[in-house]
């Protein structure tokens, strides 16, 4: 296979996973956007790998790479819906706590379980020796991105590599 023709699979394959992945945790967890439901992920992650006390806005936006007013603004629309809540710091009223209320918590609950059973039959359908070498696959693709990405060899605009 030609090199250019590996690059176009590759690229296709990313964004039909992409889509997959969106379309599959949204169908399951009506009424919560993408972004939404990965900012959810944001906090429950934080909050159980590693992040001692509270979480802040600051906080999910390094998480996210995304912007302090865009997070304020999700958080605004979790809060709405009753899945999160914000507790201003007695001391800064700057520094905002975010935290997953119990319908939060109940959501994740139910959206991990789901994952997990759609994993589980993924791997049933790709058996054990295909999912291992896709593990390992994956795990390279990873690494590979991550090194692209801290490299500094692509700029934001996403044009050619400036390296």
């Amino acid at each position: 296979m030609e090199k250019q023709d590996q690059k176009q699979q590759i690229m296709e394959i990313l964004h039909k996973l992409k889509r997959l992945g969106h379309s599959q945790m949204n169908m399951h967890i009506s009424g919560i956007a993408g972004g939404e439901f990965s900012m959810l992920m944001g906090i429950h992650h934080l909050k159980e790998h590693g992040q001692a006390g509270e979480i802040t806005v600051s906080d999910l936006a390094d998480w996210s790479k995304t912007t302090m007013p865009a997070i304020s603004q999700m958080l605004g629309h979790l809060e709405k819906k009753g899945l999160i809540e914000r507790r201003p710091d007695s001391k800064d009223r700057r520094r905002v706590s975010v935290l997953l209320t119990d319908k939060g918590e109940q959501t994740m609950e139910c959206a991990f379980r789901r994952f997990a059973r759609f994993v589980e039959l993924v791997v049933e359908r790709l058996g054990e020796a295909d999912t291992e070498r896709m593990i390992e696959l994956f795990s390279r693709l990873y690494k590979a991105i991550q090194e692209v990405n801290e490299s500094g060899c692509m700029n934001v605009t996403g044009e050619e590599p400036i390296c």
